[in-house]
């Protein structure tokens, strides 16, 4: 049973679309947020980070050291930047489509690609 002080965010199940300020989920499907980030800053990361991980390495079935192209790496909704990370973090080559040489900068710059 998680302390009713701790700050949660729940609903973590990939059948689950839950958004909202409160709901009743299983421990199993809650993650702990961290002290620095609010619950709406919390609550963004999860959505970005398993549509990721579910494309890159599910679908596509990326593996460490291995080569993606990445379509929009300065999406302004976090999964382009998202998947720039996590394949960095898994060594991969990471190619990235961009709409203009302002991205391009922002991108060398924020992502050191």
């Amino acid at each position: 049973m998680l302390s009713n002080r701790r700050k949660v965010i729940g609903g973590m199940h990939i059948n689950c679309r839950v958004y909202a300020a409160s709901a009743v989920a299983r421990e199993g499907q809650c993650l702990p947020v961290h002290r620095v980030l609010t619950v709406t800053e919390a609550a963004s990361l999860p959505e970005a980070v398993f549509t990721v991980w579910s494309n890159i390495f599910g679908r596509s079935n990326l593996r460490s050291a291995g080569t993606l192209l990445i379509y929009g790496g300065s999406s302004g909704i976090g999964i382009g930047v998202t998947a720039i990370q996590i394949a960095k973090a898994w060594n991969c080559m990471v190619f990235v489509m961009l709409g203009t040489d302002q991205e391009g900068v922002w991108n060398r710059e924020q992502m050191a690609l």
